[in-house]
């Protein structure tokens, strides 16, 4: 079953996003963040959401932005923001009695992830991440005259503003602050999708203590073929390994 809700930020902005319930009782959910420009309507977060609540895990899905009621614009958005907005979803998801809360990030909802994780969930899953932001934005930056800041993205041109470039800029390392998450980690990779070096600066991050998966012939977004079948394979399989392994852990203990 899916159902939509709003939450309201601290400064009086909405964030619109969609809760899928299994049929099958779970005190689990996965939070799915998207990426830049991107929304929790692209395919990959669609066909995600699908198959990991016919597997028996509940999810949300939100929008960083949005062009309805007091939702926040795009251009009023810094990765800070999202990173505070993503907070406020997980808050929301244990407001709803969940217990294990699972993060996965796709491309900057990637940094996004890392940065709003803390020890009381579960797992992330970072779905082709992008490039630490600071670092990313060098990769990207060009300035033409009378345009302003342009940031270059594959065949297509973003344009940001002053306030999302300086928050960029000074946003703490991403490979860092994963160095010093305290949750168990899965990335997934596309093959095809021109960020298999920043998946395996994460991995070093991590001292290769994760688990590491390329989906063959995917690109970016994973649209081809079974590439998204397989993101949400892969994410099902890590959330379960996890669950699996508290359970056994808790039926360890004495009483």
């Amino acid at each position: 079953m899916e159902t939509s809700f709003i939450i309201t930020t601290p400064d009086s902005k909405e964030i619109y996003g969609n809760h899928h319930t299994s049929t099958i009782p779970s005190d689990t959910v996965l939070i799915l963040v998207h990426g830049l420009t991107g929304s929790m309507n692209q395919y990959l977060h669609l066909i995600v959401s699908r198959l990991v609540e016919r597997a028996g895990i509940n999810v949300i899905r939100f929008n960083q932005y949005h062009d309805v009621g007091q939702a926040r614009r795009f251009h009023q958005t810094t990765i800070s923001m999202h990173v505070a907005d993503t907070r406020l979803v997980i808050e929301h998801a244990r407001s709803l009695g969940y217990r294990k809360i699972f993060l996965a990030g796709h491309s900057l909802g990637g940094p996004v992830a890392i940065a709003a994780t803390r020890e009381d969930l579960h797992g992330l899953i970072l779905w082709d991440p992008t490039f630490s932001p600071s670092v990313r934005l060098q990769k990207w930056e060009s300035r033409e005259e009378g345009i302003g800041p342009a940031f270059l993205e594959l065949n297509f041109r973003v344009i940001l503003g002053c306030e999302w470039i300086a928050d960029a800029k000074s946003f703490p390392s991403s490979y860092e602050q994963l160095s010093r998450a305290k949750v168990p980690v899965c990335i997934v990779a596309a093959e095809l999708g021109g960020l298999l070096e920043a998946s395996q600066l994460y991995r070093e991050a991590l001292h290769f203590k994760c688990e590491f998966h390329t989906i063959k012939g995917a690109s970016h977004s994973f649209p081809e073929a079974t590439a998204s079948e397989e993101v949400a394979a892969r994410t099902i399989s890590f959330i379960q390994s996890q669950n699996d392994g508290a359970n056994a852990s808790h039926s360890e203990r004495p009483n």
